[in-house]
């Protein structure tokens, strides 16, 4: 009984033993990929299969699609969001890890608000011009309509110096 409990133990042991190295195996894999990058989507693949996936990556929703194109070893990979940029790196394990940054989404969406800005910016230009083109003319009109008043000034002020002329000669 006693022999049993010790042969027991010892199992539990190397049972134990084989856990703790399999726990710092994967505690050095996932080590290996924080160098790598930590701000970046991170996806690392193992013969073809994606092991591991950053919560970045699950975030930004890398689809199957951009897998293959990862696998394929392209530096770039092309989104609906724009271009992001990858960055590959053999790990230890023989798995790859692939780092992708979101400096494309960044660049699109400053694209993006860019036109917009822009847009922005030239129906104001329109519509101050349209403002001005409007207001000029009716400054015109203004003036046409004062040089009318001005004549008609000048053409009553003669009437009535002749009047005063004809009350005084009479």
């Amino acid at each position: 009984m006693f022999f049993s409990k010790k042969q027991e133990n010892q199992k539990l042991i190397q049972d134990l033993e084989l856990e703790v190295a399999e726990l710092k195996k994967e505690r050095d894999f996932f080590q290996e990929i924080a160098k790598v990058a930590h701000h970046e989507l991170m996806i690392v693949a193992d013969a073809g299969q994606v092991v591991f996936m950053n919560t970045n990556a699950d975030e930004h929703q890398i689809t199957n699609e951009m897998i293959p194109e990862l696998l394929r070893g392209n530096n770039e990979v092309d989104t609906p969001h724009g271009i992001m940029h990858v960055k590959t790196v053999g790990l230890s394990t023989g798995a790859t890890a692939y780092a992708i940054s979101t400096d494309g989404l960044s660049s699109k969406i400053h694209e993006l608000f860019a036109e917009i800005h822009q847009g922005t910016v030239t129906t104001s230009f329109k519509m101050n011009q349209d403002f001005f083109i409007k207001m000029l003319g009716e400054m015109e009109e203004m003036i046409t309509e004062a040089k009318d008043t001005a004549g008609l000034s000048d053409k009553g002020m003669e009437n009535v110096e002749v009047l005063s002329k004809e009350v005084s000669d009479l």
